[in-house]
């Protein structure tokens, strides 16, 4: 157990400890759980009873596989190294690195129904990175080149999506669809209160900001949570439709050189 959490720093700003535990009150934390429970059970019924179906496409050829799937592995690979050097492999399960996870078995797998469903819903949560680019969190990183790999994993997730979209065989729904970000959101919503939250309030590490705000939350305070889930509700709609409009577009320029 000591890999996972023991080297976690509670004195820096929005790493976690007591008084990150204690930034809500156990009251305000259940409601919290208990009302986005509710709303992402009702947001995965809903979305799986319109889900629109997937076709695969095997005979498109994608040249790009190997060299995305090493610099995937490689990235990881040297994130995973990091956070068992300072004895903190725990944060592990934050958003990104399990979008890294997916874009590494996405491309080990052979095409199928599956592997199409598993990229769309991962397309459908890339929203991770980019706020990841957009407020990012370094102030924890302190080992060499530490905050230079996040940089390069933050940018890498993005670029193999579309890769993957407008080189490769994967799509993803059409723009007025909005069943797999609805599955998406209620998957994200289950996998931060149910899965994130405990293991937080167990370890005291500040998972994703499960328990405190970071400190670059613009809307930190006690709301915090329920300003996320209302704007990234928004969000994650309007980045999910940005990238289906914006691998067009690059798919269209494509054939059109080809």
């Amino acid at each position: 157990m000591n890999v996972l959490y023991s080297g976690v720093d509670f004195s820096l700003p929005g790493n976690g400890g007591s008084e990150c535990v204690n930034y809500l009150s156990w009251q305000q934390r259940l409601i919290e759980t208990l009302l986005f429970t509710a709303l992402s059970i009702i947001e995965v019924r809903i979305s799986l009873k319109f889900l629109s179906k997937v076709e695969v496409n095997s005979r498109k050829e994608f040249k790009w596989n190997n060299p995305l799937l090493a610099a995937s592995c490689l990235v990881f690979g040297i994130e995973i190294g990091y956070k068992l050097s300072s004895m903190q492999l725990l944060w592990i399960f934050n958003p990104c690195h399990m979008v890294n996870i997916m874009q590494i078995i996405l491309l080990l797998l052979p095409q199928s129904r599956f592997s199409h469903a598993l990229f769309r819903l991962h397309a459908n949560i890339l929203n991770a990175p980019t706020l990841a680019l957009l407020f990012p969190v370094t102030n924890t990183r302190i080992l060499p080149l530490e905050t230079f790999n996040y940089y390069v994993q933050h940018i890498l997730l993005p670029f193999t999506a579309m890769s993957l979209m407008t080189v490769g065989p994967y799509s993803m729904e059409p723009l007025p669809d909005l069943s797999w970000v609805w599955l998406a959101m209620g998957s994200m919503r289950i996998y931060h209160f149910w899965v994130l939250q405990p293991i937080a309030l167990y370890t005291q590490v500040n998972l994703n900001n499960i328990l405190c705000p970071a400190v670059s939350d613009p809307f930190a305070g006690r709301w915090y949570r329920i300003a996320a889930n209302t704007h990234q509700t928004a969000f994650m709609i309007l980045h999910s439709k940005a990238l289906v409009l914006l691998s067009r577009r690059l798919s269209s320029n494509r054939n059109h050189n080809d």
